[in-house]
């Protein structure tokens, strides 16, 4: 008998090609998502419309379908899902369903990137960039004086997708550049970022760090117990709302070795 599988998020770019390949693979393929229009319901042997993950009753309407349709495994989307349902994982197990999702301690270090760039540097011989955390005006001008002669850019400590994300730049781009190039990131000035965090009210925790110059890749890795499973590596020649859009897959011993450190 064909297992049964729970995708919690089907509208995301791989979601075209992941569906149909858990089926090559013999799954029955449930796929759920908050926009009822997504491409997994066209694909999926059965397409269920969520609540938004931010609505209280999310985690009640997956266990719902988990002991209803007799879900095998369940896979959940996006950090914060995979940390709830990891503090939850024995509701999983009591439904006998498979949680696909990292132990509960891996997800809190991984999800704040303040606290796992930390969490790298102390226990991970691995190359790492200057950075330095900011919480106000005043970790921001520290950052600034710590960090004198470097390129520099700012992101939020927590988000994906490239959101937030914004290179420093004593010299933002001129009109022309702006209206009428393609850039990939934002730059904005030092003064400009001092002037947000005196006058706006709630700003997240940030990161000032190090600009590193140079190819840029992208990498995965599927792990159990400390050994790695599966990992690719992939260069990012181009992107769109952080999600590669041209690139190659390539071997890199020395990013793989980085990968065994860290798993």
């Amino acid at each position: 008998m064909p297992k049964k599988i729970f995708l919690s998020s089907s509208n995301g770019p791989g979601s075209a090609y992941v569906i149909p390949e858990f089926k090559k693979l013999g799954f029955t393929v449930y796929a759920g998502d908050a926009n009822p229009d997504a491409v997994g319901k066209l694909l999926a042997d059965k397409f269920f419309q969520l609540p938004w993950q931010s609505e209280e009753n999310y985690f009640e309407i997956i266990f719902e379908i988990i002991q209803s349709e007799d879900i095998d495994i369940f896979v959940p989307f996006g950090e914060a899902e995979c940390l709830h349902a990891s503090r939850i994982r024995q509701k999983f197990s009591d439904a006998q369903c498979i949680l696909v999702a990292a132990n509960t301690k891996t997800i809190e270090v991984s999800i704040d990137k303040a606290i796992l760039y930390d969490y790298l540097s102390a226990y991970c011989d691995i190359p790492m960039m200057k950075y330095h955390i900011v919480n106000n005006l005043d970790d921001f001008e520290q950052g600034l004086e710590k960090l004198r002669g470097r390129n520099l850019c700012l992101k939020p400590v927590t988000g994906s997708g490239s959101r937030g994300f914004v290179i420093l730049d004593d010299n933002p781009p001129s009109a022309d550049e702006f209206f009428t190039k393609k850039m990939p990131f934002i730059k904005i000035s030092p003064e400009y970022v001092k002037n947000i965090l005196c006058n706006s009210l709630r700003v997240p925790k940030l990161l000032l760090m190090e600009l590193v110059e140079g190819a840029h890749y992208d990498t995965n890795m599927l792990c159990k117990n400390g050994d790695v499973i599966f990992q690719s590596i992939k260069t990012r020649e181009e992107a769109k709302l952080g999600t590669i859009t041209k690139g190659e897959i390539i071997r890199h011993p020395e990013i793989e070795e980085m990968n065994r450190k860290v798993a």
